[in-house]
């Protein structure tokens, strides 16, 4: 599969983030409550509260890890042995299987679930790919390309 790059249009994360901060200045009134507050804030979890309590015991490790002086590399490999670990014990444990079989977790408002979904912005903005360059995961250092693909027309597939 493969995309001819020159036949797109790619919407770079950084633009939209930019386009959203100018949002919020501009229409403060309607866009403020979304100024230095992350889409966690918006989405209702019922198993949220339970995983924060079962995790809290790593967290004060993984502080502690953070003043042992640890170079990057090990740092991160300690940590994701250790969330490796507990998450493998919490899909063990009896009341967090209950409260995932019947789990709800949802946005509070469509205009956070429009405002946070940047897959679906770069869709109504007319864009092809949404494009972003950072760092991907915990336990890796460097920045990573992903590529949202909204329009699955510019895909083209090679059948051998």
């Amino acid at each position: 599969m493969f995309i001819k790059q020159d036949e797109v249009k790619i919407l770079e994360n950084t633009y939209l983030e930019k386009i959203k901060n100018t949002i919020i200045e501009k229409h403060f009134d309607e866009f403020g409550e979304f100024s230095n507050k992350d889409n966690e804030y918006y989405i209702f979890d019922n198993l949220q509260k339970f995983v924060n309590e079962y995790f809290s015991e790593v967290y004060k490790k993984i502080d502690t890890l953070e003043k042992l002086g640890l170079s990057d590399e090990e740092f991160f490999k300690k940590q994701k042995e250790l969330l490796d670990d507990y998450g493998a014990r919490l899909k063990k444990d009896p009341t967090f299987k209950k409260l995932y079989k019947n789990r709800k977790k949802y946005y509070t408002s469509a205009k956070a679930y429009v405002w946070f979904n940047s897959g679906l912005l770069t869709k109504l903005m007319e864009y092809d790919v949404l494009h972003t360059k950072e760092y991907l995961r915990d336990f890796y250092t460097k920045e990573e390309d992903e590529y949202l693909v909204v329009n699955p027309k510019i895909l083209h597939v090679l059948i051998s």
